[in-house]
């Protein structure tokens, strides 16, 4: 571990160096300015569903897997970043509902939330998890 201190910085940033694999994606992907390397994933959830225990499993997997708490940050005079992990993080759910929409605009929006994300500009020093649920009938989420 790597731990770099800055005195225009507020805090020490301990962090670890990329490796050549992570160092290669993140040139390609500045050069590019492509985000292809989003991994993404829909499920359609169909019957009675509970927020709060999809909330606190989602939590439970952020909490055991330190790649899921993960930034990078480039400090200043660094071109390529440090991998920083959070001791921990409170993830959160962004709900949408869409069930009182028709149905071409329900189609519409969730292929747009399907989309939005390959398109916006990620900013790689935050946590990159993003979770949504999209209430699309009143017993079917995605």
């Amino acid at each position: 571990m790597q731990m770099l201190n800055n005195t225009s910085l507020a805090e020490d940033v301990a962090g670890y160096r990329l490796s050549p694999q992570q160092e290669h994606l993140w040139k390609l992907q500045s050069v590019t300015q492509d985000n292809s390397y989003i991994a993404q994933c829909a499920v359609c959830i169909d019957g009675k569903f509970d927020v709060e225990i999809l909330k606190k499993s989602l939590q439970n997997v952020v909490n055991q897997h330190e790649i899921l708490r993960t930034s990078f940050r480039c400090l200043p005079g660094m071109t390529i970043p440090l991998q920083v992990i959070a001791d921990s993080q409170d993830i959160s759910i962004n709900y949408y509902d869409i069930s009182d929409f028709p149905a071409e605009e329900k189609d519409k929006n969730i292929e747009l939330f399907l989309t939005q994300y390959k398109t916006d500009n990620l900013n790689f020093e935050q946590i990159v998890l993003q979770i949504d649920l999209i209430k699309v009938l009143p017993k079917q989420y995605i």
